[in-house]
């Protein structure tokens, strides 16, 4: 009966030292899957300011917690690099969330919104190969209104959806080429006018997938280089705004009767 007693005790002591360990300030524990956590506990859960290491993974975060997730503010990195980041900014139920900034290892950076692990928001991302995005995001995506400064010295600012060109923008080649009007899908498609730097030729008129079906041309500048062998026939038209807006509801309906999704401006 004495031993019985006895065991009874010492297993009570052995809980309330368990309890004891994950309810401290400052407490090292391993977990069964070889990651190391130091820091504050509260009811056995990583609660407050802490450090995981992963072991598998190598990755190290460094921040807030609470009830056993990342929350608050922190910082990831690797365990072989201290000053290498990988995510520094915030972090809500173990994802990131609110204001932060990823490193890539490309070489490129994102700083700006977060929402559950996603760009969302307003943010800056800097690309590896030069270009760089400033302007509104959506579940990782573009979206919204942004500029893109591109590597080869073109600029895009206007709308977007989906990481692409859609709705109103202008863009500038890095030849000085503009075109200003509407876009579907990264292509030029309704309404726009694009001018040619090289020989101040203007077209305005109706796009569909980046090819001007029907407008108008004009030359701005008559001393600029022309680069047509042949000249140009004089005609004329009786009424050239009728045929032009009908030839544009022509088009409209040659539009709509394949896609649906997006009409035309």
């Amino acid at each position: 009966m004495l031993n019985v007693l006895i065991r009874k005790k010492s297993d009570s002591r052995a809980r309330r030292s368990r309890r004891y360990d994950r309810n401290g300030r400052y407490k090292r524990i391993c977990d069964e899957n070889g990651d190391l956590f130091s820091g504050q506990w509260k009811n056995n859960e990583k609660h407050g300011f802490g450090t995981l290491e992963g072991e598998n993974d190598g990755i190290v975060y460094e921040g807030s917690w609470d009830k056993n997730k990342k929350d608050g503010k922190g910082r990831m990195h690797r365990k072989d690099s201290l000053f290498q980041f990988i995510y520094n900014g915030n972090w809500k139920k173990n994802k990131r969330n609110g204001e932060g900034a990823e490193f890539y290892g490309d070489g490129g950076r994102y700083q700006g919104g977060w929402r559950r692990d996603a760009k969302s928001g307003f943010g800056r991302m800097d690309y590896a190969d030069g270009s760089t995005y400033v302007g509104h995001w959506k579940d990782d995506e573009k979206a919204g209104f942004g500029k893109m400064w591109y590597a080869d010295g073109a600029t895009y600012e206007g709308c977007w959806r989906d990481d692409r060109k859609d709705g109103k923008g202008i863009l500038i080649t890095a030849e000085k080429n503009r075109h200003e009007g509407c876009w579907r899908r990264d292509l030029k498609h309704g309404e726009g006018r694009k001018h040619v730097h090289e020989n101040g030729m203007e077209f305005a008129g109706l796009w569909m997938d980046s090819y001007l079906c029907c407008g108008t041309v004009e030359v701005t500048d008559p001393d600029a280089p022309f680069p047509m062998k042949a000249e140009i026939p004089e005609w004329t038209l009786r009424n050239p705004k009728e045929v032009l807006d009908n030839a544009k509801e022509y088009y409209r309906a040659k539009a709509a009767e394949t896609d649906h999704s997006t009409p035309l401006n």
